[in-house]
């Protein structure tokens, strides 16, 4: 991504994305390829706690933020172990929706499912190449023998950067047919 001189890592091997303690880390690396920093290895204020699974990130056309999951503080044991867990989780299992700044200084939560729901969980956001719009799918309900991956709802909102400095979603809408 040229803007900033940095792009998404998403490190799809153990040895590149869980730290010493088996915990997913979000990390950058330089436009060029070589490493970059982890985001999230260390604890930043206002970021989320560095011993939970971040997951499925994308990099705003912008350039100028990186919007990922980040596993709930409480939840249900996730039901795999190994490769099935991490299954989980890059599927969005007990995940809220997050924001870093694509420098890692500023973070800011997006949505606050753990808050409101048993089960839930965010996938694949994607904000729009102006920066202005956001969509993302929910997780509703987790696998079962008909739904191999879950049941989602599909959610649009406006992706809106504040005077505070940090986005924030508005005007949310659940574009799932009824």
């Amino acid at each position: 991504l040229p803007a900033n001189g940095t792009i998404s890592f998403p490190g799809y091997t153990a040895s590149t994305v869980a730290d010493a303690s088996g915990v997913y880390q979000l990390h950058v690396t330089n436009a060029d390829g070589s490493p970059g920093p982890c985001l999230t290895c260390d604890p930043h204020p206002g970021g989320p706690p560095v011993g939970l699974n971040k997951e499925d990130k994308y990099v705003d056309p912008t350039g100028h933020w990186i919007v990922f999951g980040v596993e709930w503080a409480k939840h249900s044991p996730f039901v795999g172990q190994s490769y099935q867990k991490y299954l989980e989780i890059e599927n969005g299992w007990y995940a809220d929706m997050w924001a870093v700044s694509i420098d890692g200084q500023k973070f800011v939560q997006l949505t606050h499912y753990a808050d409101t729901d048993s089960f839930a969980g965010v996938l694949a956001p994607r904000i729009s190449k102006d920066g202005s719009k956001i969509i993302w799918a929910k997780q509703i309900r987790p696998a079962d023998r008909t739904h191999s991956f879950g049941i989602y709802q599909l959610y649009l909102a406006n992706f809106v950067v504040g005077t505070n400095g940090l986005p924030q979603l508005t005007n949310i809408k659940n574009l799932t047919n009824p």
